[in-house]
């Protein structure tokens, strides 16, 4: 996690295969070795290079929220979100990790975009 500065690194989109991809490194959002379908609280999120894979593709989604925010929720359990990216903790610190954890609604599991 990092302050907002407009860098293309902050930029992300998604690929012709699903995919979450970064705009700077051209790496994506993934689970790492765990299945989308199988997360847990604290499950890290990584940033590897893009392959088709439930790790990865067609995994996950952004879902909107009230006042101008955004979720990204395992594509799974929309529209009840099932697992969120959050800030650990509530830590939203320059290099502070970002996890999966079930919603609960909290400010940090919320974004702006």
């Amino acid at each position: 996690m990092w302050s907002c500065d407009g860098t293309a690194n902050q930029g992300w989109y998604f690929t012709s295969g699903g995919e979450i991809e970064n705009a700077g490194d051209q790496l994506c959002i993934s689970a790492g070795s765990t299945d989308a379908s199988s997360l847990a609280n604290y499950t890290p999120v990584y940033m590897e290079p893009c392959a088709s894979g439930n790790s990865q593709a067609e995994s996950f989604d952004f879902m909107s929220l009230a006042g101008g925010y955004t979720a990204l929720a395992n594509a799974d359990s929309i529209p009840f979100f099932g697992y969120t990216v959050l800030s650990s903790l509530g830590n939203s610190s320059n290099g502070a990790p970002v996890e999966w954890y079930a919603w609960d609604g909290s400010n940090n599991q919320q974004w702006a975009t």
